[in-house]
């Protein structure tokens, strides 16, 4: 929502080709980390986690840059 409101702020409207404008040009840390969009609107600046727990440790499976293990496919 405060990613929303400042958008709403710099594009100084609520017209949706500006908030989107306004949204690629922002870039910002967030409670969840980097926050960042491309040309296309996709986020660039922030990599979700996806993760699994194997054997009672919590294990990062993707993206895989940062993989600590393979998923599980059993689990899902």
């Amino acid at each position: 929502m405060l990613v929303a409101l400042r958008c709403v702020q710099d594009a100084g409207t609520f017209d949706d080709e500006a908030l989107a404008l306004a949204a690629r040009r922002l870039r910002c840390t967030t409670f969840f980390g980097p926050f960042g969009l491309g040309d296309d609107g996709r986020q660039l600046d922030h990599n979700v986690l996806v993760v699994q727990w194997h054997a009672g440790v919590k294990r990062i499976v993707w993206p895989a840059e940062l993989a600590e293990t393979e998923l599980d496919q059993s689990a899902v």
